[in-house]
């Protein structure tokens, strides 16, 4: 191949690069979408049994309590 060729080539190669890239960057930022997504929640009412849980009248620094206890949604 002569120099004209690859010089031709090479310039060609490099536009159809050039091309692609910028083609590639439009499509990206001109991009699009309208969503129609809409979002409920019931109600929430939170209720514990025992409604105590730990007694804090006689705690010492030091003592550790371990207590069960449930929680429950009376709520939609």
């Amino acid at each position: 191949m002569t120099v004209k060729k690859q010089l031709g080539m090479g310039v060609a190669t490099a536009a159809l690069g050039l091309t692609l890239i910028g083609g590639g960057t439009y499509a990206f930022f001109s991009d699009s979408v309208t969503t129609n997504n809409t979002f409920a929640a019931g109600t929430l009412d939170l209720t514990a049994e025992p409604t105590e849980v730990i007694n804090v009248d006689n705690i010492k620094p030091g003592d550790s309590m371990i207590r069960d206890f449930e929680l429950g949604n009376d709520g939609h």
